[in-house]
Parts: structure tokens; C-alpha cells; sequence
């Protein structure tokens, strides 16, 4: 069916631009004088003879509420109103671009009867149905004369010659994706009923827009059956050179019909031209990891996104919650750098676009998560009154090893705990029988590292336990917080079986983790798991966390009440001189539960780089609203189709949708 390039323009542009937020079904059945739902012979009506069939197109429908579309549709009797046959039921994907379907009815949709057709034809989306009655068919008796009292067929051809086969004309949409697949039957007529096979070529070299060489099917990628003359053609994204201004490519393919028997006539060719658009791929972008880092640290990275149609991708950054003068991002080389000294501690959140120039768009979002440096100074050397005794640092006697200020040679810089508590030493120093065994420090064997307390050279002042366990004790005997969960030795710590048992972890064979391999496996100064704040790390949930980062999950912010405005018409005129002004009457309704402040109607005509816009207002919840939007056209324009889009937003919300206007010739006065 004849296509015309503002129909072309029209597709391109509804495939560009977002679907409105108004449900409804968009069906383009006509543009001037072509229409796209008709028979082959562009008609609303049809005639033919019963045992014939007949081809119709339904047009080019989408929806801008569903992803696919209910497609239906039946061969009804003119008379009852009755279904006769159903040609097509089923879900056809709209979620590309508008939908064009051909179908035939043979004599079997119409029970080889004669008799007056209508076809119907429903496109249904999640909330609209249309319903288009509009295609007539005409089914006449056999093509036969009467002449009482005997019927007499035609004579078909001349006693004793053959003459060769007619092709029959070939019905289909010339216009297709290069996603689709295209299928048709050749057929041929022979007078004489000879066995027919058929024969299929395309053409491999153009000049100029004629064709110079052409290949059988059989060496193409083309699938046609000889014998029943069925044609199949599955296209894929790499046929349509990916590039502007044309986004299309030519295909050409003729058929002829060969007898099998007899003299082997041929008919003449039949020929079929195809024009074959392009399908855009969107760009996809890489994962982004999230960045830790401390308050006062830079960091950098490169973010990248892959395009299936290799198209040059545009990067950009649509929104950030970071400080502009803190971070820069080089559209050339997709690096973003976050230079430290502008922003506090928290998480950041950085959304990033990319588009490919043929409405193809991706979004990635990065997190930068920064959490506060650590103090570098110890309380003995802030200059602080931490205990808030009055006394600082080396004045304070809780920063002397031995209580007294007036020892330099005591005094701890790096002592972090200002507070004036007893010096504690250990078990072995402190002139305590701790282990009420008689003997103190040099005098208990618990204190020798051989158990032998004449032993000068085996005494241990550092060691903390008195009691004279014997040596290379198992964990739950030994006295010590093996596993620190504040718990000691059996019975006391619930990882100890008895006091034999050598693993006084709470489960049974504990494997190494980051969170008690003894290890700074972080760099934040702070080991493994336990209870005490200032050693141990809060990254560790437990002993055995592999991870002893810090991690701080991205806040989660309380869902605002959802904004809902319908746009529930837009008018503009059907046809309009350039050099005009053209008036867009909206109405909006606003279905949320609160009132909608610094509302605006815009009207844009991107062809023509013109807009139209109101002032702001104010939609209250549950009411209607009428404003008017003029646009002013430019007298230069030049006369076609052009796509207007009007968009009612508020800066952070905004719904669409488009009406078709025709513009024509500028005239003085």
C-alpha cells in the first residue's frame, strides 16, 4: 500500500518521543488521500469472484497505556451482522513503534459463499477498545455464462496450444521493520492446469535505484518453497545501516511461475519492492560500584555504557545530590572526579544519562558513601578536657602511667583515655596474690613462663593471669577471651564444651574471617568483633563477617504523596497557515490527594523549534482546569505534518501527550 514520507516522518517521530500519560489507542488510518486501512487497491471495498481472495492493510495503531495491543479480527455477514470466520485473535507488541498488519481472506474465511462481507477489525489496549467496520467485500457466484437450458464455463483457450502461466499480482506491506518478518504466497494461473513451480531472485547491486545483478533465493538468506511458491523473509537490527538522514533500506525480489510438464513456459516476472526501516537499540550502561570514602578523600571513575547499533553516545548527568563546585565530569572521556573538602559526610547520589541521538536513553545512579575521618589526636594530646576534671593532657593525671603529674618520664601522648582511674598492672606486677595461692608476682609460678619460680629468667611481669595454670592451657582453661565475646573459659563462655576444649568460639571448627583474623582488614585503625568501641570494628556484625568495612546503606527517604495529573484533552485545529498562531485548548485534572503548586502547559513543535507556554498556576486535589497555550508559527515553514507536543509539568512531574497538525503554505494578508 502506497506510504508517503510525512507518514514516515509522523512514525519516526511517535517512536522519538515519549507515550503520553493519557491512555488511549493511537490508530492512523488515513494521511490525505492514502489510506493505510484498505484493500490492496487502496478502497474501502472490494470485489471479487468466489474461489479468489483479497488483501487488506489495517493501518498503523499503538497504544500509549498498554505494551501490546488485542488484536481482532472477523469476516461478519453484511446481512446477520453474524462472525463467518475469525481471520486473526492475538497480542501484537507495540512496544517499538506503531503496528501494520496485512492479512488476506481466502475462500475459506468466507466458506466458498457468495455474498456481501464486512470485516471487522478491534484493537483493544489495558483500557480502551476501538472498533473500525469500515472494509466491504463483494464475493460473486463463479465467473460463468447462463444460457437456458445449460450452463456454459468460458472457453479458456485455443484447441491444441499452450500458453504459458500468468503470476499472480502480490499483496503485502511495502513498508516494514527490519525486525519483522515478511511472508507472502506466489501464485499463478495456468489455462491449461499444468503443475507450476516457482521461481524466487533478489536483487544484490543497485545503481542509481535499478537494479544490475540478481541472486537465486537459494543463495540468499531468503526462504521460498518452489512448489508451493510460500515466500519467508526474517529480517534482523544489522540489515539497515544504523546512520541519518534515511534510517531505510531499498529490497527488491522478483518471481516467476515455470511449468513442470509440457513446453516449460514461464510466466513474466512479477516484481516486489520493499522498503525496510530501521529499528534503534537503546544504549545500556555499565554497573556503577558504589565509592567509600572518607570525609577530606577524592575520588574518580569512569562510567561507560554499550550500544548494540555502535551509535556515538552522548553522556550526561541528569541529577546529583552533591555540591556543583565539588565534583566535575568530562563528557569526552566519561570521567567524574569528586574533590574532597566541599561536602560533609553522608551518601551522595549522582544519576547519570546517555543517549544515542535516535531516541534511544539509559540511566545509571552511582553512590558515593563518605563517612567521617577519624580523630587523629588522642585525648592526652587534643588540648581537650575529656574526664572534665579541669585538667588537660600532660596536667591531667590520667595521662601518667603511674597517676603523677609531676613524672615527665610518665606522661602517655598517646594514651587516648584522659580519665583519672587506678593504674592497673598487670596479675604478675601489682603485689597482689591474685590467685590466693600464697605466692605473689616473682614468687608465683603462674608468673614464669616455665611454671618454675626459681627460674629468674622465665618470670613474665606483663602477664596478666596468676594463676598457676599449667602451660599452653586450651582456650576454655586458659583464662583468656579468646574468641572476645566478653566471655571467658568454660563454664562461663558458651562456646566451651568443657574445659579441654580448645576452640572457645560458640560454633565448632569457626573459619577465618576479616572480623577475627586479628587484622586490619579495613585500614580504619579498628580490628575484628567485640564489645569494645575503641579496638574493635563496626563493621563486623559478628565473628564471622567477612567484611569489616563500614558500610552505610543509602537513607531511606519517606515516599512523598504520588502526583497524578490527567491531561484529559488537548485540542488543536486540523489544519493551519504558516505564519499563524496556532491555539492549543488543555484541560488537566488533578487525581491526587493534594494540590499541585507551580503548574505549567507547555506546547512544543520540535520540527519547527517553536513553543508555547502558560504562566504558572495552582491545581487543587480533584478539580478540573482549563488554560489555552499559543504557539506563533513561522512564516517559512515549510508545508506537512508536523508532531505537537503538549506537556503539563510542575518541575519534578510532567505528563504528555500529541496531536497531528497540518501546516500549509504561508499567504500575505
Amino acid at each position: 500500500m502506497k506510504q508517503t514520507w510525512k507518514l514516515l516522518s509522523v512514525l519516526l517521530l511517535t517512536v522519538l518521543f515519549a507515550v503520553s500519560a493519557s491512555a488511549q489507542i493511537n490508530w492512523m488510518k488515513q494521511d490525505g488521500n492514502v489510506k493505510y486501512l484498505a484493500w490492496d487497491n487502496g478502497s474501502q471495498s472490494e470485489s471479487i469472484f468466489n474461489g479468489q481472495s483479497a488483501t487488506f492493510a489495517t493501518g498503523y495503531f499503538g497504544s500509549t497505556a498498554s505494551k501490546t495491543v488485542q488484536l481482532t479480527v472477523t469476516l461478519n455477514s453484511v446481512n446477520t451482522g453474524k462472525i463467518v470466520s475469525t481471520i486473526f485473535s492475538g497480542n501484537v507488541d507495540v512496544s517499538k513503534t506503531l503496528a501494520y498488519k496485512v492479512f488476506t481472506v481466502t475462500p475459506q474465511d468466507y466458506k466458498n459463499q457468495a455474498g456481501q462481507y464486512m470485516v471487522v477489525i478491534k484493537v483493544k489496549d489495558a483500557n480502551t477498545e476501538y472498533v473500525d467496520t469500515s472494509l466491504f467485500l463483494q464475493v460473486f457466484p463463479s465467473l460463468t455464462i447462463f444460457s437456458p437450458p445449460l450452463t456454459v464455463t468460458i472457453p479458456i483457450n485455443p484447441v491444441g496450444k499452450n500458453t504459458p502461466p500468468d503470476i499472480n499480482p502480490i499483496s503485502y506491506s511495502k513498508d516494514i521493520l527490519e525486525t519483522d518478518t515478511l511472508q507472502f504466497i506466489v501464485s499463478a494461473t495456468d489455462k491449461e492446469k499444468d503443475t507450476l513451480k516457482y521461481s524466487a531472485e533478489e536483487c544484490k547491486v543497485f545503481l542509481f535505484g535499478n537494479c544490475l545483478g540478481w541472486i537465486p533465493a537459494k543463495e540468499t538468506d531468503l526462504s521460498f518453497n518452489e512448489n508451493t511458491g510460500a515466500f519467508s523473509w526474517t529480517l534482523g537490527y544489522e540489515y539497515v545501516q544504523h546512520y541519518v538522514p534515511s534510517l531505510t533500506r531499498k529490497a527488491l525480489f522478483r518471481f516467476k511461475a515455470i511449468e513442470v510438464n509440457g513446453d516449460k513456459k514461464s510466466s513474466n516476472w512479477a516484481f516486489v519492492s520493499v522498503t525496510v526501516h530501521d529499528v534503534n537499540r537503546n544504549p545500556v550502561f555499565d554497573q556503577i560500584d558504589p565509592k567509600h570514602i572518607k570525609q577530606g578523600e577524592d575520588t574518580s571513575f569512569t562510567v561507560n555504557a554499550a550500544d548494540a547499533d555502535k551509535d556515538e553516545l552522548k553522556y550526561s548527568i541528569f541529577s546529583t545530590n552533591l555540591p556543583k563546585q565539588s565534583y566535575t565530569f568530562d563528557l569526552n572521556s566519561h570521567k567524574f572526579t569528586f574533590t574532597h573538602g566541599f561536602t560533609g559526610d553522608g551518601v551522595y547520589t549522582t544519576v547519570f544519562q546517555v543517549d544515542d541521538d535516535f531516541g534511544g536513553v539509559d540511566y545509571a545512579v552511582s553512590y558515593i558513601v563518605i563517612t567521617p575521618a577519624p580523630e587523629n589526636k588522642m585525648q592526652c594530646n587534643d588540648e581537650k578536657d575529656n574526664d572534665g576534671d579541669t585538667l588537660i593532657d600532660a596536667n591531667d593525671p590520667g595521662c601518667h602511667t603511674d597517676g603523677d603529674v609531676t613524672n615527665r618520664d610518665s606522661y602517655d601522648a598517646q594514651d587516648n583515655d584522659e580519665s583519672d582511674e587506678p593504674i592497673k598492672k598487670p596479675q604478675c606486677s601489682d603485689g597482689i596474690d591474685n590467685d590466693r595461692d600464697g605466692a605473689i608476682d616473682t614468687h608465683d609460678p603462674g608468673c614464669h613462663t616455665d611454671g618454675n619460680a626459681d627460674n629468674g629468667n622465665s618470670y613474665d611481669a606483663q602477664d596478666n593471669d596468676e594463676s598457676n595454670q599449667p602451660i599452653n592451657q586450651p582456650q576454655c582453661n586458659d583464662g583468656k577471651d579468646n574468641d572476645r565475646d566478653g566471655k571467658i573459659d568454660f563454664p562461663a563462655d558458651p562456646g566451651c564444651k568443657d574445659n579441654n576444649d580448645d576452640n572457645e568460639s560458640d560454633e565448632p571448627n569457626q573459619p577465618v574471617t576479616q572480623c577475627n583474623d586479628g587484622k586490619d582488614n579495613d585500614g580504619d585503625g579498628l580490628i575484628d568483633y567485640g564489645n569494645n568501641p575503641r579496638v574493635n570494628d563496626p563493621g563486623c556484625s559478628n565473628p564471622n563477617d567477612n567484611d569489616e568495612s563500614n558500610y552505610v546503606p543509602p537513607p531511606q527517604k519517606e515516599p512523598k504523596e504520588p502526583i497524578q495529573i490527567d491531561l484529559l484533552s488537548a485540542h488543536v485545529v486540523d489544519e493551519i497557515e504558516a505564519g499563524k498562531t496556532l491555539w492549543v485548548d488543555v484541560r488537566l485534572h488533578n487525581d491526587g490527594k493534594k494540590e499541585v503548586k507551580n503548574l505549567k502547559v507547555e506546547a512544543k513543535i520540535y520540527d519547527l523549534g517553536v513553543i508555547g507556554s502558560t504562566g504558572k498556576f495552582t491545581l487543587k486535589a480533584g478539580k478540573d482546569i482549563e488554560r489555552n497555550v499559543y504557539i506563533t508559527l513561522p512564516e517559512d515553514a515549510a508545508p506537512g505534518w508536523y508532531l505537537v507536543k503538549v506537556t503539563a509539568t510542575n518541575g519534578s512531574y510532567h505528563t504528555s501527550t500529541y496531536r497531528l497538525l497540518y501546516v500549509d503554505y504561508y499567504t500575505l494578508g
